[in-house]
């Protein structure tokens, strides 16, 4: 009875140990890293590798932002082949001032350890962005993260501005070399540019680098 009483004290001082060292790891992320004064911004904290619910970032944008959270998501990702959890904190950030800015880090405690994101750049402009007035339409690209790991889900963005009416427009989807996609949905949306109204017509797809390079 001695022997497995010890057997069984040894059990729980390894599964405690394990625990303990558990790691995780957290990132920061923002929807677009060039901004106007009349744009919000999204930010989000992630949170990998555990499913803890008593995890809440600490974060102040700093006196240049104001911010407001809009909830929280959770889903299961592929890293490096092993199956993991992150928890993602979403927040709208406003700028108050023009000009370039640095958002300070986020950290996270987990088992009594401290976790800290790196700082994001960001430039806000007095106006909204400067175009050619002859310039009627143009298009644009945004991915969430330019370097993320494989198998790390990015967001890619086509957006096709127009500021005339243009009958039976068709933009076809492309396909993404050494990626897995899924589309997200078309929406479509006025944004004002130059003073003039345009009709932004956006194609959103969620990408999965296969491969690095």
């Amino acid at each position: 009875m001695r022997k497995y009483i010890i057997m069984i004290i040894i059990l729980l001082i390894c599964a405690t140990s394990s625990v303990a060292s558990a790691e995780i790891t957290v990132s920061a992320s923002v929807d677009k890293e060039k901004a106007s004064m009349q744009d919000f911004i999204k930010f989000t904290i992630s949170v990998t590798g555990t499913d803890s619910l008593d995890i809440l970032p600490d974060y102040d944008p700093g006196r240049n932002f104001t911010i407001a959270s809009t909830g929280q998501s959770s889903k299961t990702v592929y890293i490096n082949g092993k199956v993991a959890r992150r928890v993602s904190f979403n927040y709208m950030l406003n700028p108050k001032r023009p000009g370039t800015f640095m958002l300070p880090a986020a950290t996270v405690t987990y088992n009594s350890k401290r976790y800290a994101t790196r700082p994001i750049r960001i430039a806000i402009e007095k106006q909204p962005e400067k175009r050619d007035e002859m310039e009627d339409i143009f298009a644009e690209l945004e991915v969430t993260n330019a370097t993320p790991y494989v198998n790390e889900q990015i967001i890619y963005s086509f957006k096709f501005y127009a500021r005339v009416d243009i009958a039976n427009i068709a933009i076809s989807p492309r396909e993404f070399k050494d990626f897995i996609s899924e589309e997200l949905g078309k929406r479509e949306y006025s944004k004002m540019i130059n003073n003039q109204r345009y009709v932004v017509t956006e194609l959103r797809y969620a990408l999965f680098p296969m491969k690095s390079g």
